[in-house]
């Protein structure tokens, strides 16, 4: 795997490309009320330099990547901390409040439904480097923002952290 390859890299894909395709009634994009804008893979100061269009915005990083044995297996299980940040902005404070809160619960319901066999961060588990198959995912923290003021508008900010775990086959050399 080349350096350019890291399997974090396809975590973050793989996690943005099921926040886009979360497009049936009440989803992210739903085509008759979507929630959301865009969904990028960036750090945080990209939505600093977004444009209007590009809000509500959701922001996807992996913050950390470990990996630990499974005993008493031959396995190791490698453990991605994510963050999707959100970002919604408007004239109103209690509008786009409200928009985050709505936004960060549905990526909770998205995250979540990864671990049913028919999701699986639309097929990740087979892309990492010896995993086996499967992974699942796990809720850590959901925190929000006090909302901030910009010249004419406020942003509000919302982070749903989680846990993307895939087992992977221990190769002894």
């Amino acid at each position: 795997m080349s350096l350019a390859d890291g399997d974090f890299l396809l975590v973050e894909e793989k996690v943005a490309a099921a926040l886009l395709v979360d497009v049936g009634e009440g989803g992210l994009f739903d085509p008759d009320a979507p929630a959301l804008a865009a969904v990028r893979v960036a750090d945080d100061a990209v939505a600093e330099a977004a444009g209007q269009a590009d809000f509500p915005l959701v922001l996807v990083r992996v913050e950390s990547k470990r990996e630990e044995p499974l005993l008493p297996s031959r396995s190791a299980l490698k453990i991605f901390a994510v963050r999707a940040s959100l970002f919604a902005r408007g004239a109103n404070r209690e509008a786009a409040e409200a928009a985050a809160r709505r936004i960060a619960a549905r990526v909770e319901q998205v995250v979540r439904a990864q671990n049913r066999a028919d999701r699986q961060l639309l097929g990740l588990a087979d892309l990492i480097e010896d995993g086996e198959g499967v992974l699942f995912t796990c809720l850590t923290e959901t925190r929000f923002a006090p909302t901030a003021a910009r010249p004419g508008q406020l942003l509000a900010r919302a982070d749903v952290r989680f846990l993307v775990q895939v087992p992977c086959a221990f190769i002894y050399e």
